[in-house]
């Protein structure tokens, strides 16, 4: 059976005029009766479609509706979205409790089947970057793609991808890089990282201003490590050592000479006797961090001018 021949319906036709006079004089009623008709019509012949049929009429259709709304202009645009967001408003004010419970469910139902796809739960990426399978393309799911990196941290000017959490490079301007030169050591940049890095635990405890402090619980046998009953605490002690002892934690660094400082930093660890391979701090870091600590540590400088400022 041949197709019906299409009426030509262009915007300028007569037939084209009439109807839009016919359609401005009608009334409410007849305007929801055409619609209705239509809307009769249009649901008997995409209930009769086949697949193919059905799958080229979406396309076509949405070739259509891509075009209309690239070549729209701003006022056009936001002429659409208000007239569909005022029939959208109308929609849903008219409907039944039961038809808004069925738009709810459909719109649940459609949601889920997308997530399922997208967005799969923990257990499904579980280890799964050590199941990487080169010809799955998961760009398009959106529970990992976090986008480019082209947005720069205004603190501390770090690169950052589109959808990193804020504050993730420095806590919004909290934490700041290093001075130098512990920055240099720390990025394994300078001749003596390598010993510093491998002594790193010894450099901090010749620079820690309070000893450890709780309550040890101590059991019969050997023990590799210990238990703390209560809260753990930091023990700062007088700024000054007492008469005839060694100034020790915070009390070296009110040492007045920074050479005698750095031999009670370097004395904390003596060499074994019998160790004659016995890795040692290097003085020249050791000097170059007391310097960094005096002239940026907040706490240094705090205690020293409290020390100075204290009655004789």
């Amino acid at each position: 059976m041949p197709p019906k021949k299409r009426v030509c319906l262009g915007r300028r036709t007569a037939l084209a005029t009439t109807r839009r006079v016919s359609r401005a004089n009608e009334s409410l009623e007849e305007t929801t009766a055409r619609l209705s008709q239509n809307a009769l019509r249009a649901a008997e012949i995409r209930a009769s479609e086949g697949d193919e049929q059905r799958a080229v009429r979406l396309s076509r259709n949405a070739a259509a509706t891509a075009a209309s709304r690239a070549s729209e202009g701003d006022e056009q645009q936001a002429v659409r979205r208000s007239r569909n967001a005022s029939g959208t408003a109308l929609s849903w004010s008219t409907e039944t409790p039961q038809e808004q419970r069925a738009r709810l469910d459909g719109n649940s139902q459609r949601r889920d089947n997308i997530r399922g796809v997208t967005c799969p739960n923990k257990q499904f990426w579980f280890r799964k970057a050590f199941q990487y399978e080169a010809e799955v393309n998961n760009s398009m799911r959106g529970d990992i793609q976090i986008g480019e990196m082209r947005f720069t941290c205004q603190f501390c000017r770090a690169l950052k991808w589109g959808g990193e959490s804020p504050g993730m490079c420095c806590s919004n301007g909290k934490v700041s890089l290093p001075p130098q030169p512990l920055r240099d050591l720390l990025a394994e940049s300078s001749l003596t990282s390598d010993s510093f890095l491998k002594l790193i635990r010894k450099y901090n405890s010749a620079f820690q201003m309070t000893s450890f402090g709780a309550h040890v619980v101590r059991e019969g046998g050997w023990m590799p490590t210990f238990k703390v009953q209560g809260q753990v605490y930091h023990l700062i002690g007088s700024l000054l050592p007492s008469q005839n002892c060694k100034p020790s934690f915070l009390q070296i660094y009110f040492i007045a000479d920074y050479n005698k400082q750095a031999d009670a930093r370097i004395d904390i660890f003596p060499p074994p006797e019998d160790d004659e391979e016995h890795d040692t701090l290097d003085r020249d870091v050791l000097l170059s961090l007391q310097r960094m600590l005096h002239e940026k540590n907040n706490y240094v400088q705090s205690f020293k001018c409290a020390l100075e400022s204290a009655p004789s």
